[in-house]
């Protein structure tokens, strides 16, 4: 469930509100509501493992985590406090899509998956078209537990264990990109950030293909919109109150793990600060991941 819009049909009345989008190329939105181009994108080092994962290594460094309820921050995204990212880290350039789920995995648990659909859950009882997806696209409908078994299989094939799900710290630090202000959706549809973030414009009620959008500043696709994204922490309203100001892991245990970055069908929750969870063996068709990979 999210941290604050718990009720679907809610997100669902949202969805048709949005065909009127007419945000013009690269528009980004920022907490103030303004308009601005989106940043240049900054060249870092990649990599491309035997998967077929790219990764782009982000640099050390520190940021401000977050958002106070004063700026109009939820009470769990508070207070505001510098955070400190000591190593630098891989991360996975798009979100990890079902072809690569299935290479690893030999099977693809996607609800959205090219082809016919199961039924719709009840919630979604609108059209959905049926021809989509594929390959591509991003993996979902799967739990934090079930992607803890495909971060060990990956390990295992590779001979390392260097991947992990990302901190929220480490999420939140590369979606900035560095030091850059939260990428904030305003009520109103038309500032939308329609060309960096997908969400559900009335036209096609589903994730696309990993990419499609413009990249942040230092490369990385679909942090916002498209699937929420599992994160490693469990999820507490109160941590960050009392993280550490160095490489902040989560609550030492806790059954409630984060996902970040809002979903193509919730576009009132594309804001970068926005905390959500969920159980960790829920699955959703609305939820995701992307990976960390150790860099030394």
């Amino acid at each position: 469930m999210s941290a604050h819009h718990p009720l679907l049909a809610a997100c669902l009345l949202l969805g048709f509100a949005l065909a009127a989008c007419d945000s013009g190329p690269g528009n980004l939105v920022t907490d103030q509501g303004k308009g601005v181009q989106a940043p240049p994108n900054t060249q870092l080092p990649r990599f491309i493992n035997t998967v077929g994962i790219e990764f782009v290594l982000v640099p050390a460094g520190s940021f401000v985590m977050g958002l106070d309820s004063a700026s109009g921050g939820f009470p769990d995204e508070g207070p505001v406090h510098t955070c400190h990212i000591s190593k630098p880290f891989y991360v996975s350039r798009y979100e990890i899509t079902q072809a690569q789920w299935e290479v690893v995995m030999g099977s693809n648990p996607s609800y959205y998956r090219k082809g016919s659909l199961p039924d719709a859950p009840s919630a979604l009882n609108y059209k959905i078209t049926k021809d989509f997806g594929g390959g591509s696209s991003p993996v979902e409908n799967v739990s934090w537990d079930d992607v803890q078994v495909f971060i060990r299989e990956l390990n295992r094939r590779e001979g390392a264990n260097r991947y992990r799900l990302p901190t929220e710290a480490q999420w939140e630090y590369a979606a900035r990109a560095g030091g850059a202000s939260p990428v904030e959706a305003v009520p109103h549809a038309s500032r939308w950030p329609s060309m960096i973030v997908w969400f559900n414009d009335g036209t096609r009620s589903m994730p696309m293909p990993v990419g499609m959008q413009e990249p942040n500043a230092w490369g990385l696709y679909d942090v916002e919109g498209n699937v929420r994204e599992w994160c490693q922490d469990a999820y507490s309203p109160d941590y960050y109150a009392v993280s550490p100001g160095v490489d902040p892991g989560g609550p030492e245990a806790g059954n409630r793990k984060v996902n970040r970055g809002g979903c193509w069908f919730d576009p009132m929750n594309l804001r970068l600060v926005e905390r959500s969870f969920n159980l960790r063996s829920h699955r959703s068709p609305f939820i995701g991941f992307r990976l960390v990979r150790a860099a030394d």
